[in-house]
């Protein structure tokens, strides 16, 4: 374990990311966290992109973590700044999927994530890059990436509110064709969603990538055929019980580069945030980029 003494750490919090209420979270650091060996500071964000700008700056003022307290989409605005840094990630998981901190074994509970703080155990992983921004578990394309255009529209937040929005307008969605470029061999494909993972999952332990490892270099890329509903109900629960596999539905290959192709404006979002684009979208690993603690 890393020494602590004259840790400075700063929490990031997100009023707006997740379902859980975080009025309590700035009394549960000041009782959880080892304050003969951190100092702190805390500091909410109050727009999207807001958290990008705090990262860097704590990046010149020294700070030795900055605590992401939201969902992936806060967590991605932060390491997308400490990317190639000394300065770690923290993850207090308060979103609606928590993907990364599920994937890290970063507890759920708050009062336990605070705790874990303590140990400062560091590790680092890999990143992906998607143009000219990153991703830390997952890009989606397609389908995946509509709702999640979709998604940042309503009110409330969470996993129910995902398979709602997904039911509701998988009977009015068309599948795309693609060229699809892995690691230098094209193919074309029509494909629902193609999931590029670095993690294991979406979220809310919804594994699209059963054996992903964030240390081994490589991306999976999860080309989602047209599945009729009751098929897409039987890859729903696989999905939750991590036993997605290779095979007639889902094609996954192990790769580091992947271009993707397609007519028209492509959706596809980064750990959950939604993005459109004209053009290709280029993604490539980068081994161990990031510090975590976890």
């Amino acid at each position: 374990m890393e020494s602590t003494a004259g840790k400075k750490l700063l929490f990031v919090i997100n009023p707006r990311s997740g379902v859980l209420k975080k009025h309590d979270v700035p009394q549960l650091i000041k009782t959880n966290l080892n304050s003969s060996q951190f100092s702190y500071t805390i500091q909410y964000t109050e727009f999207a992109g807001h958290a990008k700008s705090i990262a860097a700056t704590a990046i010149l003022e020294g700070y030795s973590a900055v605590i992401a307290v939201g969902g992936d989409g806060s967590i991605n605005e932060i390491a997308s700044q400490l990317v190639g840094t000394e300065v770690a990630l923290g993850i207090l998981p308060m979103g609606s999927g928590n993907g990364l901190a599920r994937h890290l074994n970063i507890p759920l509970a708050i009062t336990k994530a605070i705790q874990l703080l303590n140990n400062y155990q560091i590790q680092a992983i890999d990143v992906a890059r998607v143009n000219e921004n990153y991703f830390f578990g997952l890009c989606g394309i397609g389908f995946d990436g509509f709702i999640a255009n979709q998604f940042q529209l309503e009110k409330k937040r969470g996993i129910f509110t995902y398979l709602k929005l997904s039911a509701y307008h998988y009977f009015h969605y068309k599948s795309t064709d693609y060229q699809l470029t892995v690691d230098g061999k094209t193919t074309t494909e029509k494909a629902f969603i193609i999931a590029i993972a670095n993690s294991n999952q979406f979220g809310s332990d919804f594994k699209i990538a059963p054996m992903a490892d964030l240390k081994d270099a490589l991306l999976h890329c999860c080309v989602v055929k047209p599945f009729s509903f009751p098929t897409g109900m039987l890859l729903v629960l696989k999905g939750f019980l991590g036993k997605i596999r290779d095979g007639k539905s889902v094609q996954i290959t192990n790769c580091k580069n992947v271009s993707i192709k397609s007519k028209g404006t492509q959706y596809y979002h980064l750990d959950g945030e939604p993005y459109l684009v004209d053009g290709a979208i280029h993604i490539q690993i980068v081994p161990l980029a990031l510090k975590v603690i976890c």
